[in-house]
C-alpha cells in the first residue's frame, strides 16, 4: 500500500531511521537503499516502510528486497518506472521498531546502542554513545562525554576485548576503557 506525503501526526511512534534512497535502479523502479548499519537484517524483512523527505512522511508497501554490495535494492509498491523511483531520491528510510526482526541475546541493533551510556570497568562515567561508525574491520562506538571539558568523542572498538557488557535493562555499556586513551 502507498500512501501520499502527510504530515508526521499520523505516524507510528516508535520509528527507527535505517536507511536513505540514493536512488533507482534498473527501468522497472527498483530503489538502491544505502542502509545506516551494516547488518540491513531490518530493511531486508520488514515489509512496511516509512519514506520521508521535509517532516512529511508517506507508508509504503515493500514488495521486494534484497542484499547487494553494502547497499539494498527494493521495490515498492506503486513504484513502476525509473522516474518515479528516482523520484525518490535522498527520502529518509524508517521502519517501526515493533517489526524488527527478533534478535539473539548476544545481538544488537546499533539504534538500541545508541544513547546508552558508557561506564569503565574502574567505574568511570566515559559518556554516552552518539554513534557506531563501521570501518571494515569492526564497528567503533562513539562516545560524547557528558561534560564540555572534552570536546572530541572517545572512539571505543565494539570487539570483546574491549566490551565488557552491554546491559540494556540498566541503559549501559561497560567498557575496559580508560578516560585518557
Amino acid at each position: 500500500m502507498h500512501e501520499s506525503l502527510a504530515p508526521s501526526g499520523g505516524i507510528p511512534r516508535d520509528l527507527e531511521n535505517v536507511g536513505r534512497v540514493i536512488g533507482a535502479w534498473g527501468l522497472k523502479g527498483e530503489i538502491k537503499i544505502k542502509p545506516y548499519s551494516q547488518e540491513a537484517s531490518a530493511l531486508l524483512a520488514v515489509k512496511s516502510w516509512w519514506l520521508e523527505q521535509s517532516g512529511m512522511y508517506g507508508d509504503f508497501e515493500v514488495t521486494s528486497a534484497k542484499a547487494h554490495s553494502g547497499s539494498v535494492i527494493a521495490q515498492l509498491n506503486g513504484i513502476a518506472d525509473r522516474n518515479a523511483a528516482d523520484g525518490l531520491r535522498g527520502r529518509e528510510i524508517w521502519i517501526s521498531r515493533s517489526n524488527f526482526p527478533v534478535l539473539p541475546d548476544d545481538e544488537y541493533y546499533w539504534v538500541e546502542l545508541i544513547g546508552l551510556k558508557v561506564i569503565n570497568l574502574a567505574g568511570e562515567n566515559m559518556g554516552h554513545v552518539t554513534d557506531l561508525i563501521e570501518n571494515g574491520a569492526h564497528a567503533t562506538l562513539e562516545v560524547r562525554q557528558d561534560s564540555p571539558e572534552r570536546t572530541e568523542p572517545v572512539l571505543i572498538p565494539f570487539v570483546g576485548a574491549y566490551i565488557k557488557a552491554i546491559e540494556r535493562a540498566a541503559g549501559r555499556i561497560v567498557v575496559d576503557w580508560n578516560r585518557d586513551y
